[in-house]
């Protein structure tokens, strides 16, 4: 009699490891050790991305055991008092079958050959809203290795991770701390776990076929256009807390197209009532479709991931060395049956540049009332910017169209203060080929008479810095005539290029040789006339003295 119960439980023991090693989305659990009659250690591992996390074991089946006798006692396995209370209360309708109520509220085969999809589907109504007020029978925190361990009597544990910091959604696990027979004695068996999580993304780019700018280089006054692709997280059907958000924050250096805000699912326009959409807080939005989640997932059946486009104008905040970023990200939570916050966060970054020149002259002298102007073609229409104390920007789409807002393609140098000297500022270019054309020299000093040659090129432009060596970023000056200007000192500092020009006085410009023209030049042959025709004169009245003297 005592060897058929011994069979008898040897057999169920079975029957309950094979269900568990069926659970496909659940943990394996395995036997790594045989230990004296005590208690049992459960390592949990697959967490390596969220150090910290806590991971908290639920006891839910008892294993009944005679230590006096060292055997396991009818029935061995039977549910807690907590999960029999659930079992015939708010799970009967669904899962009361896997309860013997008549036999000490032992589990029934019924659980024992469950399906890996019905196994699932039960622990998530365990740990759903309507499930039964669990008692924790142990924590543990994941290392910085991603394991942890704790020490717990023998029975089934359900086992739930939430993480600190992490961004992972975990499903629920189980771990089995129970008997092993080896033909002599009873031991208790150490087990594993390994708990699968998954956190939904987002990934954030310029929109190639949107219109404006997508090559990560603007300038001031550019349309640049986004495109967010997020990944619908996936919560249990039984799921209490479904949160769903997706939103970005914009530079300072970008202002947000409000009405240009679209969202496609499955590339369709998503119907408005699936979600809220929230532009009150400054440079920024907010979808929410926490609300509408389950709504969502039930219309769009073969979903996985939603598509937002929009766009962003640069506006005057815009300066050489700003990134303009922004940080787009997607909210949910890590524990579909409790109310936390996570979020998947991620940026897009694209760049303008600048032009600083400090203008030369002779020492002691000041460069005061020299001009340029700007062109995107030599011999081009000038360009016109928004002026501020000798610093020039783009002006934006709004000031291009207000004619109260002063805008000039004179460029005057002025004085920059501290070791800059004189010169100029020009920010929120984009990169290309620029003409500098100096229009009005300093009282003195020769005009030069070509333009100034600036290339700006980026091959990362997702870095924002320009390129340096031979036939990159560069700034040249060529010209036939003789000492007309000269570029020197060029250098880069990140997204601005910098450069001294230099101008020649009057007197030691090689143009001088030539003959002198003009109204001086005619009083110089007038006095010669003059004195030529009174030499001439004065040889006739001569001649004629002469001449009647002799007669």
């Amino acid at each position: 009699m005592k060897r058929k119960r011994r069979r008898s439980t040897v057999s169920k023991l079975m029957a309950l490891c094979l269900s568990i090693v069926t659970m496909m989305s659940m943990s394996l659990t395995v036997s790594a050790a045989i230990r004296p009659m005590d208690t049992g250690t459960i390592t949990i591992n697959g967490l390596t991305t969220d150090a910290g996390t806590t991971v908290t074991a639920y006891k839910v089946i008892d294993v009944n055991f005679d230590h006096e006798n060292q055997q396991p006692t009818e029935p061995v396995y039977t549910w807690t008092e907590e999960m029999a209370d659930y079992l015939m209360g708010n799970g009967a309708e669904e899962y009361g079958h896997y309860i013997d109520t008549e036999n000490d509220n032992a589990v029934t085969d019924a659980y024992f050959k469950a399906s890996a999809a019905e196994l699932s589907a039960f622990y998530q109504a365990v740990l759903g809203q309507d499930g039964p007020e669990l008692t924790a029978a142990g924590e543990a925190e994941i290392n910085a290795q991603g394991t942890a361990s704790v020490t717990v009597p023998m029975g089934q544990y359900l086992l739930s991770a939430q993480p600190k910091e992490g961004v992972n959604n975990y499903k629920p696990s189980v771990a089995n701390v129970f008997l092993s027979y080896n033909g002599e004695e009873w031991s208790v068996s150490d087990a594993a776990a390994v708990l699968k999580g998954s956190a939904p993304g987002i990934d954030k780019e310029l929109d190639a076929e949107g219109e404006g700018e997508s090559d990560g280089s603007v300038a001031v006054g550019d349309t640049v256009p986004y495109k967010l692709t997020v990944d619908i997280p996936q919560y249990p059907e039984n799921a209490t807390v479904t949160r769903f958000v997706i939103g970005d924050t914009l530079s300072n250096g970008l202002t947000l197209n409000k009405d240009s805000i679209k969202i496609f699912v499955n590339g369709s326009t998503l119907d408005p009532q699936y979600y809220s959409l929230d532009t009150s807080a400054d440079n920024s939005f907010t979808i929410n479709m926490t609300e509408y989640y389950k709504e969502l997932a039930e219309v769009y059946l073969n979903a996985s991931e939603i598509v937002v486009k929009y766009t962003a104008t640069v506006n005057e905040n815009a300066f050489e060395t700003d990134a303009l970023g922004n940080n787009a990200f997607v909210g949910y939570t890590n524990d579909p049956y409790k109310d936390s916050d996570s979020k998947t966060e991620t940026e897009e970054e694209v760049y303008t540049y600048g032009i600083s020149l400090v203008k030369t002259v002779e020492k002691g002298d000041t460069p005061e009332g020299a001009v340029f102007n700007l062109s995107k073609e030599k011999g081009g229409s000038p360009v016109e910017f928004v002026s501020d104390n000798g610093i020039y920007r783009l002006p934006t789409a709004e000031e291009k169209a207000n004619p109260e807002v002063v805008k000039t393609t004179d460029l005057a140098v002025t004085d920059l203060g501290g070791n800059l000297g004189w010169g100029l500022k020009i920010q929120g270019l984009d990169l290309g080929t620029y003409y500098l054309k100096e229009t009005v020299a300093p009282d003195g000093y020769v005009l030069p008479d070509e333009a100034i040659e600036i290339r700006l090129t980026d091959t990362e432009p997702e870095l924002g810095v320009l390129d340096q060596g031979q036939g990159k970023t560069e700034v040249t000056y060529t010209s036939a005539a003789v000492n007309a200007g000269e570029v020197s000192q060029v250098s880069i500092n990140k997204n601005v290029v910098s450069f001294q020009f230099s101008n020649v006085l009057y007197d030691e410009d090689g143009s001088f040789d030539l003959p002198v023209t003009g109204g001086m030049g005619t009083a110089l042959f007038t006095i010669a006339g003059i004195l030529l025709m009174g030499g001439a004169v004065l040889l006739v009245i001569v001649a004629v003295r002469k001449r009647n003297i002799q007669a």
